[in-house]
């Protein structure tokens, strides 16, 4: 419920902030207590590899600042981050450990295939987190933005790059 102030674990915030920031599921699973911070009263996910020798981006351009959705402050995100800034963890999702490759997605990504597998909605490869990204370019596109005007929040360089995701064409009225 959204007035609660319950802490919940990564598997409850990493699809809403998936939902609503279209980051990566490694940006997200990696995210430290840093880097979701307030910069002159709006509250926002900091994707860089500051921070940790673990931290990385797809490329260069991917690092980026994504404002926090309005609706993840309503879900009582930043009381998640204030208990384990005071529990005094480095990271944002501490139970989540780098995997044999040394990712941090590796365990979310497993996880989640499962789950989209378990509640019907994975009929095969092309349904998984990263359906999360391609969601919200199909959201700005409708709302009328261009590419090129929502492009940097997925931490693409290039309306091209941005261009492949979704199946809404842009430019819709």
């Amino acid at each position: 419920d959204s007035g609660s102030t319950k802490v919940r674990d990564w598997r409850y915030w990493i699809p809403l902030i998936g939902l609503y920031s279209g980051a990566r599921l490694g940006e997200i699973a990696q995210l430290l207590v840093a880097d979701l911070r307030d910069i002159h009263g709006t509250w926002v996910f900091h994707i860089t590899r500051e921070g940790s020798a673990r931290k990385s981006v797809k490329t260069a351009g991917s690092e980026r600042i994504i404002p926090v959705h309005s609706e993840l402050v309503g879900l009582c995100l930043l009381n998640y981050h204030a208990a384990m800034k005071t529990l005094g963890h480095q990271n944002l999702f501490p139970e989540i450990k780098p995997d044999s490759r040394g990712f941090m997605s590796g365990r979310p990504s497993a996880f989640f295939n499962g789950y989209f597998a378990a509640i019907g909605m994975k009929q095969d490869k092309t349904v998984n987190f990263h359906s999360f990204r391609h969601g919200i370019a199909d959201a700005f596109r409708s709302a009328g933005y261009l590419d090129e005007q929502f492009g940097m929040l997925l931490g693409h360089t290039k309306a091209t790059t941005t261009g492949r995701y979704g199946i809404i064409p842009q430019g819709i009225l």
